[in-house]
């Protein structure tokens, strides 16, 4: 599972990546690298059984 250490970078880059700054990149752009990222990050620190379990929770369950 994660460590806080890797919680900790993951919410520093979510603040990196959509802070305003001068020359300020698309957040369509923004946001596809952020889900990137993020799919990278799921892969690296959770097990396959819990990945499932997310997805699974996406496509079946129903939204109240």
């Amino acid at each position: 599972m994660t460590t806080p250490e890797a919680e900790s970078k993951m919410q520093e880059l979510v603040q990196l990546v959509f802070q305003k700054s001068p020359n300020d990149i698309d957040f369509n752009i923004k946001n596809t690298f952020f889900t990137v990222a993020k799919s990278f990050y799921y892969a690296a620190f959770c097990d396959s059984r819990t990945i499932n379990f997310h997805i699974a929770k996406v496509l079946f369950d129903k939204v109240i």
